[in-house]
């Protein structure tokens, strides 16, 4: 077997132990998705709409917890249980406009925030960041 053909069944075998991962990960989510809306049927959805390609929005705490996450329709978001207080550090991360010149380095912009709030049962959130005023906004839907 020549070193071309190792290298390519290295490659296959790479791929498929991802794609396995990736499932295996994608149930176990589907599955923490599922006791948690059994728990609380009420559920709220807390969508986290991030504005172009360049600016990343993120939610990577909800009372010091990762929260439980879903994407749906192309959109992602958490979920919060109703009628508890919580506390919520909210991140967005964006380049600085600019050129970028080979060799340099880019820098971004990181915002961050802490967000107490209860949310209202069957209602749903959407968070976004305000690059003009510099601060996150949230709104029901």
């Amino acid at each position: 077997m020549s070193n071309d053909m190792k290298i390519v069944l290295i490659i296959i075998a790479f791929l498929v132990v991802a794609a396995v991962g990736a499932f295996r990960q994608r149930a176990k989510g589907k599955k923490q998705s599922d006791a948690f809306l059994q728990q609380n049927p009420n559920a709220i959805k807390f969508y986290i709409e991030a504005q172009g390609r360049s600016q990343m929005l993120d939610v990577p705490k909800a009372n010091g917890e990762l929260p439980l996450r879903f994407k749906e329709k192309g959109k992602k978001g958490i979920y919060l249980a109703p009628d508890v207080e919580y506390e919520l550090n909210l991140l967005c991360e964006m380049p600085n406009p600019g050129g970028i010149a080979i060799g340099a380095s880019r820098r971004s912009s990181i915002y961050t925030e802490v967000l107490k709030m209860t949310p209202e049962p069957q209602k749903t959130y959407e968070l976004r960041f305000d690059d003009k005023m510099n601060g996150f906004t949230i709104r029901k839907l």
